[in-house]
């Protein structure tokens, strides 16, 4: 027998267990510095047609609570793909969590490889269409606006740290989330050259066999975040490489890319860029064909992918456990 889902004192209780909606998504942005300005790729201020999947846990009868806490994910460099974000949105909602999945690439046709080389959108479009995903939400009254996190992964890890930072919130009048749970494949930007939201919890889960990016650079991080009052936490899984909460035993992929030749750099102005650590050649792209130009000098093919049963139980109790501690204060 098929169980209803129940959702107590609310108008919409009647709701299936999925729903999708069409929001206007963002536009085109490269950097910060263009959200905050709103100067979108090419002068092109058409918002795509944006679609968000939310859905909801199986209810328990004996659950009287009349909203639901939400994780919202966002996709990394392939897009969203069903053995990843969709998988890891379903194991949130066995917590007890409504997830909403927001379809970035799909809106504007990209992915792939493509979009690590920068010819596809990048962070700032993708945290903006975040942000304008809450908005929508704020909407349903099954849903516990006061209760939200933020999820995302490798390059996505970057969209969902950039939603910290105050400017791109209050400069577009969009809601914050209050929790941002960041897979971050150890390519830490020093956000806090800009001001940050001191009432967001950053959480920051890193791989210490992840060799896409340079760990010592996020324990630096971690440490300049905390000396200026923000609400940081950094959890390294030793062993554990990118990707690690995907379900299968890391390896070494030779078609992976990963970023560890540059230091990521980011500055008052909300620009972008990167320095070269072999020649000290310090770039902070315009546009994307000098992205596609310089970019090269940053990347190395082959790096440890892929995670262990083990270390996707210990992402997902951390996680839980803190937004549960978070959610309640």
């Amino acid at each position: 027998k098929k169980e209803k889902l129940m959702i107590a004192q609310s108008d919409d209780s009647n709701v299936p267990n999925r729903k999708t909606y069409i929001i206007k998504g963002s536009k085109d942005y490269l950097s910060i510095a263009d959200v905050i300005n709103d100067r979108p790729v090419n002068n092109n201020h058409k918002q795509p047609d944006l679609k968000l999947l939310l859905q909801y846990p199986k209810a328990k009868t004996e659950d009287n609570s009349p909203k639901y806490p939400l994780v919202v994910l966002v996709p990394s460099s392939q897009g969203l793909e069903f053995l990843d974000e969709v998988k890891t949105a379903r194991d949130f909602r066995k917590l007890g969590y409504a997830t909403l999945l927001v379809y970035s690439f799909k809106a504007r046709q990209v992915g792939g490889d493509a979009a690590e080389i920068g010819v596809s959108i990048n962070s700032p479009t993708v945290a903006v269409d975040a942000m304008l995903a809450l908005k929508e939400m704020g909407k349903v009254k099954s849903i516990d606006s006061n209760r939200t996190a933020l999820y995302g992964a490798s390059k996505g890890s970057l969209s969902v740290e950039e939603t910290m930072i105050d400017a791109i919130s209050t400069h577009r009048q969009l809601p914050t989330f209050k929790v941002l749970l960041s897979e971050n494949s150890n390519m830490c930007f020093d956000w806090s050259k800009m001001p940050l939201n001191k009432n967001i919890k950053l959480v920051v889960f890193t791989g210490g066999d992840d060799d896409s990016g340079t760990l010592s650079e996020c324990l630096e991080r971690t440490a300049i975040f905390k000396e200026k009052g923000y609400d940081i936490e950094h959890i390294n899984y030793e062993g554990a490489a990118h990707r690690f909460i995907l379900d299968h035993k890391s390896r070494k992929r030779t078609d992976g890319i990963g970023y560890s030749k540059c230091e990521w750099l980011f500055n008052s102005d909300g620009e972008q860029g990167y320095r070269v650590k072999s020649t000290g050649v310090t770039t902070f792209p315009k546009n994307r064909q000098e992205i596609k130009k310089t970019i090269t000098k940053c990347l190395n093919r082959g790096i440890e992918y892929g995670g262990t049963k083990e270390f996707r139980k210990r992402f997902f109790d951390d996680a839980h456990r803190i937004m549960q501690t978070v959610f309640q204060e």
